[in-house]
């Protein structure tokens, strides 16, 4: 599992030819070949959804994983990444 921890609710608006998009910046834990976790998370940035409205809305602060719906194959034959969804992990009871 690729785990995926949101620090902030901050939006970053950019620019691009098609007009303005929408990202946020999380912190991915990822693992090696071995299956081994890298002590320090990257540091990553997504889109965000927009509303109805067609304003951004961002996830909130927490910890979470990539959802199967973010991954496709490609025309090749690759899998790859699409859109980023993320789903809550569960917090266990203690």
């Amino acid at each position: 599992m690729i785990a995926i921890n949101i620090e902030s609710e901050d939006i970053q608006t950019r620019q691009g030819r098609k007009g303005a998009y929408y990202k946020q910046t999380a912190w991915a834990y990822l693992t090696d070949r071995e299956g081994v976790t890298d002590p320090h998370p990257a540091k990553i940035q997504f889109m965000v959804s927009k509303d109805p409205n067609g304003n951004p809305v961002a996830q909130k602060k927490g910890r979470y994983t990539i959802h199967s719906s973010s991954f496709r194959v490609s025309q090749y034959g690759d899998l790859e990444i699409g859109f980023l969804n993320l789903q809550p992990v569960q917090q266990q009871a203690k």
